[in-house]
């Protein structure tokens, strides 16, 4: 069953069953979608890093929070791995939003999480 889905700035996508998170493509993130019991699936976008924190899950982070977590990493604390994020043209962002709500290789999305940025 997959769990989490990357996709990219050119329509690509990597997904938990693909290969572990540190095998995921680094660079051209838009979207990470994580199966939800409450929602259907979170869809996390818009941020500078996304890593892969010791409890299993990607978590977004600001360029403060990817400095502060490869810190951790140093020290053992956390995995070390990452991938990351940067803004593409509007128009080509919400095609590729749009696909990660309609892939249906996930739950369907049945409610947004206050902790997800909505789009304008």
């Amino acid at each position: 069953m997959i769990e989490w889905i990357v996709y990219y700035e050119d329509g690509a996508s990597f997904t938990s069953d693909d290969g572990p998170p540190e095998k995921v493509p680094k660079e051209g993130v838009q979207v990470v979608a994580v199966a939800d019991v409450g929602t259907g699936k979170l869809l996390w976008h818009s941020f500078d890093a996304y890593c892969w924190h010791k409890e299993g899950e990607w978590v977004p982070h600001s360029e403060i929070g990817l400095r502060r977590y490869l810190a951790l990493s140093e020290e053992g604390k956390e995995p070390g791995i990452f991938i990351r994020g940067y803004a593409i043209p509007y128009r080509r962002f919400t095609a590729i939003y749009q696909q990660a709500v309609d892939d249906p290789r996930l739950p369907l999305k049945t409610a947004n999480d206050p902790r997800e940025l909505s789009l304008p």
